[in-house]
């Protein structure tokens, strides 16, 4: 009969991996943030441990699957702060599930940094992310 013998390299970085998961689950996805409201809510409404913390979990990780949004991160032409030649919002706006960046052009409206502050230049951006949202 042949002698079996395991890779001890491999079962270490098997579980190692099985081990990361959770880590990777909380870290990465918004079931840290759904799981604190859900906690805050219970505590709101006056309940110690109604319903149990494993319920709690089962519905944050129900809706972390579920919770995709489309994102839309402006900039202006003008921005001294975050100035768009240096390509940086494009470049990590590529990590971002449904995520699009924007760099309005300068015009008279733009106010540098501050043309965030203005809901006006941006306007027709955020219409469109709401219609993505809606689904029309």
């Amino acid at each position: 009969m042949p002698e079996f013998k395991p890779d001890l390299i491999a079962i270490i970085i098997g579980v190692a991996a099985v081990g990361l998961i959770p880590f990777a689950v909380v870290t990465l996805t918004s079931f840290l943030k759904i799981s604190v409201v859900l906690f805050l809510v219970r505590n709101a409404l006056g309940t110690q441990q109604t319903p149990p913390n494993l319920v709690l979990y089962a519905i944050a990780v129900v809706l972390t699957i579920y919770v995709t949004a489309p994102l839309f991160a402006v900039n202006s032409a003008d921005d001294l702060i975050n100035p768009p030649e240096l390509q940086i919002l494009e470049r990590e706006i590529k990590r971002v599930p449904k995520g699009r960046s924007i760099v309005i052009p300068l015009s008279d409206k733009t106010a540098g940094h501050g043309t965030h502050t203005l809901a006006a230049v941006w306007k027709s951006y955020l219409i469109d992310l709401l219609q993505q949202t809606d689904g029309s």
